[in-house]
């Protein structure tokens, strides 16, 4: 998987090639240094605030903020106490603290707690992660089972009635695999393909989780609704 920082260097590459801007010129513009844009092809590590400096200049979401939320979903739902999700996590006991009071950490000590947290949260824990940064793409970088293009989002934010499958997991409550699997079986709910591009309608995921409404049976046995 991608680190951030190869993410956010493929995003400013992608940039300069759109808006056909030099290098020299947005690192001029956006960071006061000329020499930003090289640096980064030599393998410039980058922290939060610099990393968010950039894409908010690319008209993107920042990082920071939606890190400190898929954070806290972890905290919560996992009910870690931050002291021990930081030593953990992190290797640092004060670091939530210094999370929440803004600190900026570099984009390989993220990394390093994202992967932690993906290796011990459940599913719970997924779905309000996966909630918590919807929107933000260099932090949405897809389930290794789920065929979804890497870093799909709800598609503008919300002004698509379309999700992916990775938003439809989460809105289920699910994993993006758990929902793979029932895309290939083809008992999961109906949704559009577009190559390896899977969108999903809420109406039809409403239709389909009412379908498997269940109701109390004598002797504990559940029984579907008619």
């Amino acid at each position: 998987m991608a680190s951030l920082d190869d993410l956010l260097r493929d995003a400013v590459d992608a940039h300069l090639s759109r808006s056909d801007t030099s290098g020299w010129r947005f690192g001029r513009d956006v960071l006061k240094d000329p020499g930003f844009v090289a640096s980064l092809k030599r393998g410039r590590r980058l922290g939060l605030k610099t990393a968010d400096t950039v894409l908010v200049a690319m008209g993107a979401q920042p990082i920071g903020p939606a890190f400190g939320r898929e954070v806290e979903a972890f905290l919560s739902e996992s009910r870690t106490k931050p002291y021990v999700f930081g030593e953990q996590a992190a290797g640092d006991a004060c670091f939530v603290e210094r999370l929440r009071r803004g600190a900026s950490f570099r984009l390989a000590t993220v990394d390093r707690v994202r992967a932690w947290m993906a290796e011990h949260a459940d599913e719970a824990c997924r779905a309000a992660m996966a909630g918590a940064v919807a929107g933000v793409a260099l932090l949405e970088r897809g389930d290794a089972g789920d065929c979804d293009t890497q870093g799909e989002t709800i598609m503008k934010n919300g002004e698509s009635p379309h999700l992916s499958a990775r938003q439809a997991a989460v809105w289920l409550g699910v994993s993006p695999r758990t929902l793979h699997r029932m895309r290939e079986r083809g008992t999961g709910p109906d949704h559009y393909e577009f190559g390896h591009r899977f969108l999903y309608r809420i109406e039809d995921l409403e239709r389909w989780a009412a379908e498997r409404h269940v109701r109390s049976g004598s002797g504990g046995k559940g029984r579907r609704a008619a």
